[in-house]
């Protein structure tokens, strides 16, 4: 016998306890085993329907807040969700009630398709935009759709459970908010990590629906392809090499070039057991809906122009120095810049009545060590500066005062072995921050995708000459228009970006 916390217990007491709790656990795991209606599969989830709904739910205003809100412009809202709704009747297995999806376009620049359980479909305009016909598009999101059916997200949670499967499944019982952890993880936990296995059976319930739903289930294929081309691109722009036998869309994803083998094969076995043609692409219908799409960043966040910030709804610029990339998040800009140095810019608010030194000093920078800090003008404005150490990067932080409660804030970091041989440029920077004119703001318009017909035999590259684009207008016209594969026009339609400047703006 021995003593545990007070009570005493005997060999045969816990021979009785482990045998329980064994019972217990099979018991449990067999009653979570189920078998999937859509893929035919037994599969472990600890989660029933109603527990992932709502984590849909209690995801979905995290969600529009990460991703921009809701794009509501046009009709392209209505067009997505119409797409939803066709692959929805597709994905209706005999005997089951249908799933009510639920469709977001999301006011979002990067290329991003995903779904919550619970019928959450989310897909981004830039996605939107880069896609070559409806085809495209619906197999995009009747891949994400595949997740949901297949009860990915459930099976990832019982999977990361492993052996504390008992407890688990107990919190769940005696209200320990099995679905509050999940959520918790944060929106992105449930946006990536599937397996593979996952990915190939969400990508071989596309090709299913698309067949279903009459769309040509090699757009999976040809979308796929498009990733490819897009991340090749992406990283073209930052300098970095892309192999697209290794890389795949997301870091979890499988290769690409092993996606477009195993979907293209699935899609003609699709075709040969379902029978009929490959089914439509839908191009001209999505054309129409694109027409005038937004495309880059939104107003509200600002714009990047080559080496330009610009944000005309709250009335100013800034410049970036030769070699510096700019990049626009929600969050904040940033600049990469040679030999490590980066830039950060963002908002912040004040009291009116406190001194921006003592701002800078005493609020924002109160959990750093910093030194120098002097007062200035900058155009018209008072700032103040500093420095300090972050991340091994000698760096400037400033403050600008641009009204007595709103502050915008550079933050520049270079490599202590380059000296001060940036200086004048990092002041270049600073510097170049000012208020928009009136006349500025009114000849700075968004970016949006436009429609045009080129006659016969123009070549690609005076279209692309046509691109409102800071660098690599060929490249991105091929992106764009992905089935242009000569280095003429046919003259059917493409798609091209122009800048939204308004009439009589001169």
């Amino acid at each position: 016998m021995f003593r545990f916390m007070g009570h005493t217990f005997w060999m045969v007491d816990l021979v009785r306890i482990f045998r329980f709790w064994g019972l217990l656990s099979l018991g449990l795991m067999a009653a979570a085993c189920t078998t999937n209606v859509s893929t035919g599969k037994r599969q472990l989830v600890l989660m029933n329907l109603e527990e992932e709904a709502e984590i849909g739910r209690a995801a979905h205003p995290r969600i529009l807040a990460a991703y921009g809100g809701a794009y509501d412009e046009g009709g392209v809202a209505d067009y997505v969700g119409a797409i939803v709704a066709r692959l929805g009747a597709a994905t209706v297995n005999p005997g089951q009630s249908p799933t009510v999806y639920r469709s977001t376009v999301l006011d979002s620049p990067i290329v991003n398709a995903f779904a919550l359980p619970g019928g959450y479909v989310y897909v981004t305009r830039g996605l939107v935009a880069l896609a070559r016909d409806e085809a495209e598009l619906a197999g995009v999101i009747a891949h994400e759709i595949g997740h949901v059916n297949a009860r990915h997200v459930a099976e990832r949670q019982a999977a990361a459970t492993g052996s504390s499967l008992i407890g688990g499944l107990l919190g769940a019982v005696v209200g320990g908010g099995l679905v509050d952890k999940i959520v918790a993880f944060g929106s992105e936990s449930l946006l990536a990590g599937y397996s593979r296995d996952q990915e190939a059976e969400a990508d071989r319930l596309a090709v299913t629906y698309l067949t279903l739903a009459g769309y040509d289930p090699f757009a999976v294929r040809d979308f796929l392809q498009s990733m490819n081309a897009y991340a090749a691109f992406q990283a073209q722009l930052i300098g970095e090499d892309y192999d697209g036998s290794q890389s795949g869309w997301l870091s979890t994803h499988p290769a690409t070039a092993d996606r477009v083998r195993d979907t293209a094969r699935d899609a003609a076995e699709t075709v040969a057991r379902l029978g009929g043609a490959s089914g439509g692409h839908g191009r001209d219908t999505y054309l129409v809906a694109v027409d005038g799409l937004l495309y880059g960043d939104s107003p509200d966040d600002g714009y990047v122009r080559g080496r330009r910030f610009v944000h005309t709804v709250d009335q100013y610029q800034f410049q970036v120095a030769e070699g510096f990339q700019l990049t626009n998040t929600q969050a904040a800009v940033w600049a990469l810049g040679p030999n490590k140095s980066i830039l950060r810019f963002d908002e912040g608010v004040k009291q009116a009545e406190v001194d921006i030194a003592h701002y800078l000093r005493e609020i924002w920078a109160a959990q750093m060590e910093v030194r120098d800090v002097r007062r200035f003008q900058l155009n018209g404005m008072q700032a103040a500066s500093g420095r300090t150490r972050l991340r091994g990067l000698n760096t400037l932080i400033v403050a600008i005062e641009f009204s007595p409660t709103q502050v915008y804030r550079f933050l520049i970091g270079t490599a202590p072995q380059t000296g001060t041989s940036y200086e004048a440029l990092t002041h270049g920077m600073i510097e170049s921050f000012r208020r928009l004119s009136p006349a500025e703001i009114a000849s700075t318009g968004p970016l949006r995708l436009a429609v045009i017909r080129p006659r016969e035999g123009t070549p690609v590259e005076d279209a692309a000459a046509l691109m409102a684009t800071d660098g690599f207008p060929m490249e991105r016209f091929r992106l764009l228009n992905s089935h242009v594969k000569t280095e003429t026009l046919d003259g059917g339609p493409v798609k091209i970006i122009v800048e939204d400047v308004p009439a009589g703006s001169g």
